[in-house]
């Protein structure tokens, strides 16, 4: 829990440390990254399949590279995101 919703403690990905946000406030996903880059991803009614195809967007904007295969294993196993 944050102040703004919710979060993850920081955790490595591609030589740098990045926390997601899920700001309730604003209704964003923000990522921050340990090597100062930042970046908010609306969330509007979508798809989880569209929503999962535009955080490995934003991410691969940062050079950062998603296994697609991860997040479809995810949705396999029941995860939902309700946006």
């Amino acid at each position: 829990m944050t102040a703004r919703g919710l979060g993850t403690a920081p955790f490595p990905v591609a030589g740098q440390n990045l926390a997601l946000t899920l700001d309730l406030t604003t209704h964003q996903l923000v990522t921050d990254s340990s090597n100062g880059w930042s970046a908010a991803l609306p969330l509007t009614g979508q798809s989880t399949a569209e929503l999962c195809h535009r955080i490995t967007a934003l991410l691969a904007g940062a050079s950062i590279e998603l296994l697609l295969g991860y997040l479809r294993s995810l949705q396999a196993h029941g995860a939902r995101l309700m946006v």
